[in-house]
């Protein structure tokens, strides 16, 4: 499956790190982003988590992230 168009690597990671998963934000795909984007896949989606990022991946990402308040400043 391709990795669609608005799951590059700065989107998934943005989206990761603010579920609360520990991930450098460096827009880059690295052996870090694949490792944390298994153990979401392995956490979230148990039958797949091969740590390449798919449609479902995001949006089970997009979702989660939408549940989380936005901090007021």
């Amino acid at each position: 499956r391709p990795i669609p168009a608005r799951s590059d690597a700065s989107y998934i990671q943005r989206l990761l790190a603010r579920i609360g998963y520990p991930i450098v934000q460096s827009g880059v795909w690295d052996p870090q982003t694949r490792q944390v984007v298994r153990a979401f896949q392995m956490h979230y989606r148990p039958a797949e988590y091969s740590g390449r990022v798919d449609r479902q991946t995001v949006a089970i990402a997009e979702d989660l992230a939408r549940q989380i308040p936005v901090p007021q400043q």
